[in-house]
């Protein structure tokens, strides 16, 4: 990760050099202290020196760190150390290791840490490839549908996520919380008029201002039984004669059902046919007469017929059948009796009349 190199050198402003990423650690030698403050003062790059027993100190203003140079005598040397491969703060954010000087006689040597700082190198990434989430058309507006979350190599406030919709069917209709990634609806869902939405999520390093990457989520909507059957009459009116032969059409009632996938509309009677005059078709309403009329017994009936949508949980509607009964000349007139006596007198005119008694059913 790191080379080192050295050379017998005068210490001068030139060897002290925090730029880029090399960084010259000063060994000085005591009878030369002068010369390394004079030439530090020169250097933008070095906070200052000290001197203490001899030796040069030096702190660079950059980082605060500490080189401390060894108390000898002699020449002074320049040990430099440079960058021989590509740092990853994610794998390794500190180094640690000793560097060792040494002539033909002595050696000496020091620690030397050198700290990496992160950089936002790195993107977000979902958690998924893709989202989808599933919701019944009478979920509350407001209330999360789901949440999606994502991660950042970078640390601190460049891994800081920040999620956003960047698309969706219309303006308004989902929200996302920015630092939780929960998605919610702002509008109230109706299975009838859509059933699936797709929505195309953000996430965002830096708090929002660094690296986007994008996501789909799919919302399905579920049905709900929530819209009762509706007749197409609130009241159904019938006139028919009394002579209608049994199993005759005599008319249909209708509803309709808003919800679209409910089972078909079942048709039944509740009230008003306690002798089974008439049969109602459960799947089409058609009303058909099972018993025969008789003006002179019943001339009108009052049906109260329903409709469910068999659901769950199941809806209905009722609407009223008025059904009246006309006269048929259907019973011939019936003597009263079939022996009439009379009294005429032998004076009475012509064309006087004789009382006679019949009835007609």
């Amino acid at each position: 990760m790191f080379s080192i190199t050295g050379s017998s050198l005068v210490c001068n402003e030139d060897d002290v050099d925090f730029a880029g990423n090399e960084v010259n650690i000063i060994a000085q030698g005591s009878d030369d202290t002068n010369v390394c403050r004079a030439s530090c003062q020169q250097q933008t790059g070095c906070a200052f020196w000290t001197l203490s027993d001899g030796a040069c100190y030096l702190r660079s203003g950059d980082s605060g760190r500490r080189a401390l140079s060894p108390s000898v005598s002699g020449p002074a040397y320049c040990i430099d150390i440079t960058t021989a491969a590509v740092f990853d703060f994610e794998v390794e954010p500190l180094y640690n290791f000793t560097v060792r000087a040494s002539d033909v006689s002595f050696s000496t040597t020091f620690d030397v840490s050198v700290a990496i700082i992160d950089v936002n190198d790195n993107e977000p990434t979902f958690n998924q490839e893709s989202y989808a989430f599933a919701v019944a058309e009478d979920h509350g507006v407001g209330v999360p549908i789901g949440q999606v979350s994502a991660s950042d190599l970078d640390e601190a406030g460049d891994g800081a996520i920040r999620f956003t919709i960047s698309q969706q069917p219309s303006v308004g209709l989902f929200a996302i919380n920015a630092t939780s990634g929960v998605l919610t609806s702002l509008q109230a869902f109706n299975f009838e008029d859509a059933q699936t939405f797709v929505v195309e999520l953000s996430a965002t390093d830096e708090e929002g201002t660094g690296s986007a990457v994008t996501v789909e989520a799919t919302v399905t909507v579920s049905n709900v039984n929530d819209v009762a059957p509706a007749f197409e009459e609130s009241i159904y009116t019938l006139t028919l004669p009394e002579n209608v032969s049994r199993g005759t059409l005599l008319g249909t009632v209708a509803a309709s059902d808003g919800d679209r996938g409910t089972a078909e509309t079942e048709y039944s009677t509740l009230a008003g046919d306690d002798d089974g005059t008439f049969r109602i078709n459960p799947a089409y309403g058609r009303i058909i007469l099972v018993e025969s009329f008789d003006f002179e017994t019943i001339t009108s009936y009052t049906l109260l017929v329903n409709a469910s949508d068999q659901g769950d949980p199941e809806l209905t509607a009722q609407t009223t059948v008025r059904i009246t009964i006309t006269d048929v000349n259907d019973n011939p007139p019936v003597m009263s009796s079939t022996r009439v006596d009379a009294r005429i007198e032998q004076t009475a005119v012509s064309a006087v009349p004789v009382t006679t008694s019949a009835r007609s059913h």
